[in-house]
């Protein structure tokens, strides 16, 4: 790993990590939780432990870290779902780990950047990642490491990535607290609790959860639609981005539903037309999708700008909505019925 690199992070934190308050720290937890998730490793096992004195310790699978130390010629480019390990031992004041990667391990030490590193041997089908770092408080001089935030985080991390298994925990006080992660279901979990929390009674809407993959990309989609539906909720991911304002994955599922809605009411011989606008008030949704090489609009990863994807979304939620209100024509009676009503 270039020296100049870890200089560069130190000397200008916003440039990589966003800021030095707590949307810095969540990036740096981002692109390490991230890269877990896109390494093929069959156990998604975490734990993260907040200590006294600004400690914090982590427990990974294997991580891929094998680009940033033994091939450092690589490095014209990494992605920033790659540059946890850099970002920790770039801006940390003090960091020790023992790192296995896919090839390996490597005990690795660290000071305000200064670091050094030996190779090690031994079973990657065992050995977890040890991570113990304190951050660099020069360089993060106003973060509150609010452990109610980082949870929340942590729980999104979990529920977009149903193989995935997190812990935390918080030392810092005399009652320690403890919180674990694990939704097998996915979004669909997420969407439980929308529903259940939902101040809407939704028990005669129609619900769809749907997991599958297309291409090279890994989709999540769980939706309520109700056509008596006032408070809605719609929350679309791209690996762990929050896709505030949609994009080509949240486009492509509405396109599918309103097909299908439009498709089911001239069977019956009936006009029934929606906006995305106005569908999205009848909808409670939750969805993401998990790859690599997403494109978004703009610098910020607030929208998806994916054309292919939109098209293959939409074509996928339309065979599978078609052929649920198909199999449950009642459901979509009453659907058509709200909808005509509520419009």
């Amino acid at each position: 790993m270039e020296r100049s690199l870890i200089e560069s992070i130190r000397k200008r934190t916003h440039l990589y990590i966003g800021d030095t308050l707590f949307r810095g720290f969540r990036n740096i937890l981002e692109s390490i939780l991230s890269d877990l998730m896109i390494t093929n490793v069959n156990e998604r096992k975490i734990t993260i432990e907040f200590r006294k004195q600004d400690w914090i310790r982590l427990l990974l699978p294997v991580v891929d870290v094998d680009i940033i130390f033994d091939r450092p010629e690589d490095m014209v480019y990494i992605p920033h779902e790659k540059m946890g390990i850099v970002y920790l031992v770039a801006l940390s004041e003090k960091f020790s780990g023992t790192i296995w990667s896919l090839s390996g391990g490597k005990r690795l030490g660290a000071r305000n950047g200064i670091y050094s590193f030996v190779n090690i041997s031994g079973n990657t089908d065992t050995p977890y990642t040890i991570i113990n770092f304190r951050i660099d408080r020069t360089i993060f001089k106003k973060l509150d490491l609010n452990y109610e935030f980082i949870n929340q985080r942590l729980r999104e991390y979990a529920f977009l990535n149903p193989s995935s298994q997190i812990t935390s925990t918080d030392l810092r006080n005399d009652q320690p607290q403890h919180n674990l992660y694990t939704y097998p279901r996915g979004v669909a979990h997420e969407l439980d609790f929308r529903v259940a929390t939902c101040i809407d009674d939704v028990e005669n809407g129609i619900r769809l959860d749907l997991q599958t993959s297309i291409g090279k990309y890994f989709y999540q989609i769980s939706f309520v639609i109700d056509g008596w539906l006032e408070v809605p909720y719609i929350a679309t991911y791209a690996n762990e981005a929050n896709l505030i304002r949609g994009g080509s994955l949240e486009s492509g599922i509405l396109a599918g539903i309103q097909a299908v809605i439009k498709e089911i009411a001239e069977r019956k011989g009936k006009k029934i037309k929606i906006t995305p606008n106005e569908l999205k008030k009848k909808l409670i949704l939750i969805a993401g999708v998990r790859g690599e090489e997403l494109m978004f609009a703009g610098s910020a990863k607030w929208e998806l700008d994916m054309p292919a994807m939109q098209k293959e979304v939409k074509k996928y939620v339309y065979q599978e909505f078609l052929k649920y209100v198909e199999a449950n024509p009642e459901a979509m009676s009453v659907l058509l019925e709200r909808l005509a009503f509520g419009f």
